[in-house]
């Protein structure tokens, strides 16, 4: 599942740009202390261009935090899967009245290299250090990733998070 995305400022500059300049971007830097920069690296809870309905039901780009906030865990929740999307209440209203997508110039997943797998039991699999994938459709500069977002209070303040939608591997 994805977990880090890049963001190159160049070939998503009008998304980038677009989002930086929403009041929405303000907001966020001084609500949740984070950087509206939305280039490079984007890991869980730093704060991404993405296109989305807005409050009016326009579409737009819009600054939004990555991951769901949960009491039920220390982490945000920054995947949701498209098999359980549906009939987990943490996902069920977002998916039928937010959905997003999150412009990207690719993502990252870790694995095991082939010459690894077979040769180890799957405990020692796990310890094997894992080799970091990019992944982007041959000869794109933008890879567009399925979404789902919601508003949350923070510091008395509605706050956009998202979360990146994902399928398991077969």
């Amino acid at each position: 599942m994805c977990t880090w995305f890049y963001a190159d400022y160049k070939s998503l500059e009008n998304y980038i740009t677009r989002a930086q300049k929403s009041p929405l971007a303000n907001e966020i830097m001084l609500t949740m202390s984070r950087s509206i920069a939305m280039t490079g690296d984007i890991r869980p809870t730093d704060v991404a261009a993405v296109i989305a309905s807005g409050r009016s039901g326009n579409m737009g780009v819009f600054p939004m935090v990555w991951g769901f906030t949960n009491e039920a865990y220390s982490k945000p929740i920054i995947n949701c899967r498209i098999e359980t999307v549906d009939p987990k209440n943490l996902w069920r209203e977002s998916w039928h009245a937010r959905r997003c997508i999150i412009p990207a110039s690719w993502y990252y997943e870790w694995g095991v290299l082939p010459t690894e797998e077979g040769y180890n039991t799957l405990r020692q699999q796990r310890d094997i250090k894992k080799t970091r994938f990019i992944i982007q459709p041959t000869g794109a500069e933008i890879t567009f990733l399925a979404g789902l977002y919601r508003y949350e209070e923070h510091s008395g303040k509605q706050i956009p998070m998202f979360s990146v939608i994902a399928k398991v591997a077969v």
